[in-house]
Order: structure tokens, then sequence, then C-alpha cells
């Protein structure tokens, strides 16, 4: 705003350039009484984003300044809105109440809401992170922290070398922060992150400084009130505290607050847990559809039984990043066993939970300074029912072992099956006090705000009682007033109102103004009435408007010590919130397991993967909706025996399904849950890789095939003797010889050289020569049988090689047009007769053979098929098309 406008504006709008000033990238929400009013470019983009009416003010002064506003009790639905579309939001609260000053009320920035640090209106089943990366001066080390302000989950790690680029793109595909934060001026190294999780991302650049580990080191020092780091996990990495550091400290100056529920940080080591990249996540649907649809179609979706918010977050977490320990995951097993086993007392369990409202979320608006009188109440209401979650986890039964049942047991099963669910009941804190001071201070339905009052139970202040009484007993007096000045002036119309402006007045009709007696003072002239006050009504006013604002004050005064007692059990709160979450999730474990015949699985450390009659979670799930059923298939793998299995056979019969079973299974049994089996022996896998379907990315310039040879080459460089690779049509966005050329080299480099256990299905049938050649691969066949009206496909995986694909059986049942059908066929009869032989038929084609022709018939000449391998065949091949060419 130039300077001469400036010099022109009312003091209102001097007060709200100021605070603009210093925050001049965000929307600037400002306190005008009951709305927050926004001006100039800020109105026009938030009334676009919000559907709001954009007005103006200033216009009888011939410079108009654009304006909207949305109401102060309703606020933190826009602002999440705008903060949905990656806006920061700075709030310019009234500092004052505007009735006790005679001047311009003080205003200031109290807050300010960043995609990564809202902590409100937020959906109950997703975390909302922000992240910081940090990085050394030489580059060689990257620091990654990350932290949900909305539940005090706060993690952090550090890699090296020259990996720390992918590495970085990993972790952002992982966490798919809202927010990133990073040392300006330099690149954000996000060049390598998928396109989807970047977009989703608000880069906030931070002064170098801030980004230190020397500043980071002091300030998460000074937030947890240590002396050292050390027992974080973060002795020795100092670029790991700094990305930690920042985000402390980026949160503080945002929030203006001391984060008491950020109270923990743990620091991981990818090593830890079994790895899942967002390309095989997006392939196995874990939590989001590949297509477009509403979910149901998702990992996440089938095995989300849970009843409380903070179960749901730690069920996704658990499944984008299974456990990688082998006592831990018995552990989980050995709880869901034990639940299992006591049925009644385990739905018992879960109604308990689901009374349970976000502890995580309440605890973060009581540390944020936003809890209401009704957010303590849902936090006491949700606090009541842990004495009732500890009860229903005393007396479990150990698991039940395989020969009990296939949903209670498994090889195995360990004797202590309630050790971590009696571990768990441990942590639970009812937190007694807190709870009883909540009920005894709180009304059971108090007002949605606290300006409103009234949410302060009567008998716990003797001033604040008095207060109300001479409020209350002031306000009865009025009504005596007026009747009997309606009788002494005779008067019947006579009225007693209030408005925040005039305050008390005695309004009467101008019919009736001649018996208006002398001793009424004029206060005010409308079209039809005029309003007076007297001596009397002003004393009244006084003593009413004192004690109303008074009690107010009081009540806030008792609220907000209520409020810092809840902070104050912000770490028991956070722990009971960890444990509720994790009860949740077992116990949505185990009653899936008895519902759906789910069994345990066997956990080993020596790479066998054996699945009796597995089948698919999601798939068996959606067609028991359609009333069909689902056909179960085995599988069998070894490092040293049968450690790839290369599937074929037509499209549509289930090889993709097959193939997606086993790493869900697999990746189930990580999870700590039963798995969709008769029975099932599980090895601890490092990673699971997943190439499955194809698909452009137009946005990075690369095409079908590009993205699929990018994802291929990811798993031969990184995958080890401890992954599961699962591959589908491999070498298929290419010519069919330039496919089947690298399908085979692949096939072979998987088995030789990289040893992992592997499901390669194709519709290359030349490469199942290879099983001859390879001793570690096996070929399978997807089943059908012909019959004179098609195909039928019986979902079948057996032992042996499919002679066909069947594509134009596929087709003819997706309705091509019968005549395309019929043509096809033709053509295929015609490619798949037999070739005329030399002297009869075929010499005719001798007259288009030319000098160059010659040498590629001297070449076949020198040739002795019967000692070609198959991949010399194809090489020959591709050499003579060169030659043609």
């Amino acid at each position: 705003m130039a300077s001469a406008a400036l010099e022109t504006a009312t003091p209102v709008m001097r007060q709200y350039l100021a605070a603009k000033r210093q925050h001049p990238e965000a929307l600037l929400l400002f306190r005008l009484g009951d709305f927050y009013e926004l001006f100039y470019e800020d109105a026009k983009t938030a009334a676009a984003v919000l559907d709001i009416t954009l007005t103006s003010r200033n216009k009888e002064k011939g410079a108009p300044i654009p304006m909207c506003g949305v109401p102060w009790h309703a606020a933190e639905t826009y602002i999440a809105r705008l903060v949905q579309q990656g806006y920061k939001v700075a709030l310019c609260e009234q500092m004052e109440d505007p009735k006790l000053t005679k001047t311009l009320v003080r205003r200031e920035v109290t807050r300010v809401l960043t995609p990564g640090t809202v902590a409100f209106a937020l959906p109950e089943a997703d975390n909302r992170y922000l992240a910081a990366l940090a990085r050394s001066p030489e580059g060689n080390t990257v620091g990654w922290a990350v932290v949900d302000v909305s539940t005090g989950e706060f993690h952090a790690t550090e890699f090296d070398g020259t990996v720390a680029a992918s590495r970085v793109a990993e972790e952002q595909a992982r966490w798919r922060p809202r927010e990133i934060l990073y040392a300006a001026p330099e690149a954000p190294l996000f060049a390598a992150a998928p396109a989807d999780a970047a977009a989703a991302a608000t880069l906030t650049p931070l002064e170098p400084w801030i980004l230190e580990p020397a500043f980071a080191q002091g300030v998460l020092e000074s937030h947890f009130g240590v002396l050292s780091l050390e027992g974080f996990g973060l002795s020795g990495r100092p670029w790991a505290q700094a990305a930690a550091g920042a985000i402390v400290h980026y949160v503080k100056e945002t929030q203006r607050s001391t984060l008491a529920h950020i109270d923990r940080l743990g620091f991981y080591e990818r090593q830890q847990g079994l790895v899942i990249d967002a390309v095989s996540a997006r392939n196995l649907e874990l939590v989001e559809p590949q297509f477009q649809g509403d979910g149901a179609s998702t990992l996440r979706a089938v095995l989300d039984a849970t009843c409380t918010p903070m179960g749901k977050r730690l069920l996704r977490q658990w499944m984008l990043a299974p456990s990688g320990e082998l006592v831990e995951i018995r552990a989980r097993h050995e709880a869901v066993a034990a639940l299992v086993a006591e049925w009644s007392q385990r739905e018992k369990l879960r109604e308990t939970l689901g009374g349970i409202q976000d502890l995580e979320r309440l605890l973060a608006r009581v540390a944020l300074d936003t809890a209401l009188p009704r957010d303590l109440l849902a936090l006491a209401a949700s606090l009541d029912r842990v004495p009732e979650v500890k009860e229903g986890l005393r007396g479990q039964r150990p698991g039940v072992r395989g020969d009990e049942g296939a949903a209670g047991g498994g090889k195995g099963a360990g004797s202590d099956g309630a050790g971590r669910l009696g571990e768990l009941a441990a942590r639970l804190d009812a937190c007694d006090a807190l709870r009883a001071a909540v009920g005894a201070h709180l009304v059971e339905a108090p007002p949605a705000t606290l300006a409103e009052g009234g949410y302060i139970r009567a008998g716990i202040n003797a001033e604040l009682d008095e207060l109300r009484a001479l409020a209350h007993g002031a306000k009865t007096a009025i009504a005596a007033i007026e009747a009997r000045e309606r009788e002494r002036t005779t008067i019947g119309s006579l009225k007693i109102r209030f408005n925040n402006i005039f305050g008390y007045y005695i309004e009467v009709s101008k019919a009736n103004l001649r018996l208006v007696p002398p001793d009424y003072e004029r206060k005010q002239t409308l079209v039809n009435a005029e309003r007076f006050t007297t001596a009397e009504l002003k004393e009244l006013e006084r003593k009413i408007l004192s004690a109303e604002e008074r009690s107010r004050a009081l009540e806030l005064e008792l609220f907000l010590g209520l409020r810092r007692q809840a902070a104050e059990n912000a770490g028991a709160i956070r722990q009971d919130a960890a444990a509720i979450a994790e009860i949740d999730v077992l116990a949505s474990f185990a009653h899936l397991a008895q519902e759906r015949t789910y069994c345990r699985p066997e956990m080993t450390a020596e790479g066998i993967l054996e699945i009796l009659e597995g089948r698919h979670p999601v798939v068996e799930r959606l067609m028991q909706g359609n009333a069909e059923t689902f056909v179960p298939n085995s599988l069998a793998l070894a490092p040293d025996a049968q450690r790839l299995l290369l599937v074929t056979g037509p499209n549509m019969g289930g090889k993709s399904t097959y193939l997606r079973q086993a790493a869900l299974i697999v990746l189930m049994a990580h999870m700590g849950s039963f798995v969709p089996a008769s029975s099932a022996r599980i090895p601890l896998v490092d990673r699971i890789f997943t190439r499955i379907g194809a698909s452009d990315n137009l946005a990075r310039g690369r095409s079908t095939f590009m993205v699929e040879m990018t994802e291929a080459a990811v798993i031969l460089n990184q995958a080890t003797t401890r992954s599961l690779v699962i591959l589908d049509e491999i070498g298929r966005g290419t010519s069919t010889y330039d496919g089947l050329a690298l399908a085979w080299a692949m096939v072979e480099h998987l088995h030789d050289h990289t040893r992992a256990l592997t499901l390669f299905a194709t519709h290359y049938h030349e490469l199942t020569a290879l099983a001859a050649q390879l001793p570690g691969l096996r070929n399978a066949q997807v089943a059908v049988r012909e019959s004179k009206d098609g195909i039928v496909f019986l979902r079948k995986v057996e032992a042996g090689e499919a002679s066909r694909s069947y594509g134009i059986e596929v087709a003819r049942l997706a309705g091509l047009p019968r005549a395309v059908i019929e043509r096809a066929r033709a053509v295929l009869r015609e490619h798949e007769a037999p070739r005329p032989a030399a002297g009869a038929a075929g010499e005719m084609q001798l007259t288009l053979f030319t000098p160059q022709a010659q040498k590629i018939a001297d070449r076949l000449a020198a040739v002795n098929p019967d000692t070609l391998t198959p991949l010399e065949a194809l090489n020959l091949i591709a050499e003579l098309k060169a030659a043609l060419a």
C-alpha cells in the first residue's frame, strides 16, 4: 500500500496493515467483533476459495478496499478449507475486551496455521505430517524428521552417501507430509520424489541457521527438558537433530505454544521394518485404490475393524511400515491369538473402545490452548473408559495352538498369549484426579464457546455463585421495573430492552410520547419510537454488566486452570492413547480372524514361504458381497530350492490376483495380523517389491515402458536374498522381441544373482523353457477349461506351463464385435499354420530377395539350430532384423 494511502487509512486499517507486514506470506484473519475479516488481495483469495461474498469498505471515499469475513465461532471450518488448499493463515486476535477500553482495541497475531501444523477439522483415520530436511554442507548426509502436531507423533532419521536423494524420495512417499521445511536458498532435494507426493506438500524455506545441528540440539534439549539427546537415539546423528530441532522451532513459532503433547521423539532406521515403497503400496492398493473409487478395494478398508480414531491411524502405520523384528511380530500374533480365544470378552472390550474419542487430538487442543469445555468433557469421558479397558484385558488366556482351530492358532504359538496385552494394560492410566476435576467443574452440556459463559457448575466457587445470583437478581429487577413503569405511565407497549451499544433502555412508541414522565432521559430517536433511561435503570445496568463481566472472567480463569491441569497429564494421556490404539488394532485383527477364518502364520527366519489354500483378502471380501466364492491357491518358495515361480495363463485367469495375494499375506503377517489361508509359514523379509500394471507419467516425460523399466531397475538393483519380488507382465510395453529378451534376462538375473523369492507372471510362453536350465525356477499355470462355447476360468494355479493366452476369447467376453473376433481368429490360424517347405510354394518368395537378403541367407546357413540356446536364438533374430532394417 502506498505511503500516501497509508496516511489516510483509519486506525483499525493501520493496525491491520502492521500485522500484515509481519506475515506477508499468510492470509491474515483480522478479528473485528464477532467476525474474522480479510482485506485486499487476501480477501479476493479467500472469497474465491471459500465461495463467500466479496464486498468492500471505504467506498464513500472513492478508494474501496476489498473485504470478506467469516463468523468467529465457525472459523475453524473455514480455516481448515484454506489450509487444505495449501494456504497459510495468520490469526490476529483482539487482546482486550472492547467494552473495557475507551481506545483502539489491542490486537496481535496469536497463531499461524500452515498445511503441516493445523490440528483441527482433520480426517480421523489419517495423520497430517510436517517434515523437515537438513543437509550437511558436503551434501553427503541428510537428516529427515516428521511430526503430526495433531497427535504428538514425532520421528527422525538420517542417511548417508549417494542414496540420500532416493531415500528422501522414499521417505516423502511413505509419510506424505503436507508441508516440508528446508534451508533456503538451496534446492530441497525433491526432484526424485513421486509427483503425487510432491504435489501434496507445501515447501517452506527457513533461514539456514535454523537447520544447523548446534542450534537444533539446544532447541530439542530445552523442549524435552534433558541434558542429552542420547536417550532419543540421536547421539552422533547431528543432521537428524537438525531436522527435528527445526520442526520444534517452527511449530513453537507458529503456534505460540509449549507443545506439551509432543513429549517424545523416536529415531528409526530403515532396516528396522519391512520396507514398502510408494510403488508397491500403490500396486498392492494398501491405502488408496489404483483407480478412482471409494476405497473399498483397498487392504486398509478390508482390514479396518478398529473402533477408535487412534486405532485407525495405527493400522495405517503398521500397514505402510510393518515390523521387521521377529520378536515383535510374534508378540502381536500371541496377543491376537489370546483375543481370538475369548470371543465374548473381546467383543465387550471392543464395545468399550468404541466409546473412546480421539485422545491424541483432544490432547493436542489442550496443549495448543485451543481446547474448549466440550473438549475437556470428551477427554474425561474417554478416560472414564480406561478402567473398563483394563478390566477387559484382565485374565486373557494364552493363544490356542494350531491344532485347535484355524482362527486360533498356528505352529509356533507360545504359552504367554496375554503377555503383550498385560503390558498394554499396565501402561493405562485413568488420570483419576483430572477426571474428577473435569466432572466437578464443568456442566454436562456447556455452550460451544467460552464467550457465552455458563460452563462452570454452581457450587465450585463462592464468588462466582454470588456474581451469578446478583446478575440473575438484577434481571428479575429489570422485569419488575418494566411492569411498574407500564402501570405508572399507562403505556401498555412500554418495553425495557438491551443492546451492546446503548445498554438497557426504555422504548416508547411515537404514539405514546405524550405520556412519558419528566424523569425519563432521552437516549436515542428512531423512526417509530424513542428510547429513554432513568437513574434507577442506569445504576441497575452498571451492577448487571459488572457482575456478568466479572462472572465471565472468573469462569474463564477457572477453566484455564482446569485446562492447565489437563496439560500436566499430557504424558499419561499420550501413553493411554498409544496403548489404546494398539489394543484396538490387535482386537480388530482378532475379530477379523474369527469372522473370516484367518489362520495364525508361523514366522520364520529361514526364508521359506509356504501358503496353503491362500486367499486374496480384498478380492475375497468383494466376491462375498456379490455372493461369489473365492478359489484358494497354495504357494511354496524356498531360497535353496524353488525360489522363482514363473506363472503363465490366460488374461483374466487370475495370475495378478495370485501374485498380489502372496504379497498381501506376507505383509499382513508382518503387521501382526492373522492371514487368509488354511496355514502359512512366512519368512522374515526386508522388502516387498512389485512391478504390476502399466501407466504413463506424462508430467515427468516418462512413457509406459520407461516407467516399467525404471521400476524394474529399482528391483534388480536393490532387492536382496531376503526380499519378496512380484513381477507381472514385464516387457509388454515394447516390441515382442525386445520385451521377451528383457524378460528372459531379468529372470536369469533374479535367479542367479538376486536370489530373492520371486513370482513372475508372463505371457511370453518361451520363458517356460528356462525351467530346464535354472534349477531354482518352476513353472506354474492358471488352469482353464475349453468347451465349444468358449473357455471357463478355473482360477486354480497348477504346476506346468500354459500353451495359449486365450486373448481372443477374453476379447469376445469383453464384447468386441463378432466380425473383429472372427477376423482375429483367421489371422491367428494363418500365423500358427506350419511354414511351407522349401521347394514348394515357399519358393515363390525368392523373387523378393535382394543381395542383402543373400547375406542373411548365408548367415542362417552357417547356424546349427540344434546347438542354439533360446537366448542365442533371440539375439540372432534381433541381429537379422537389424540387418533387414
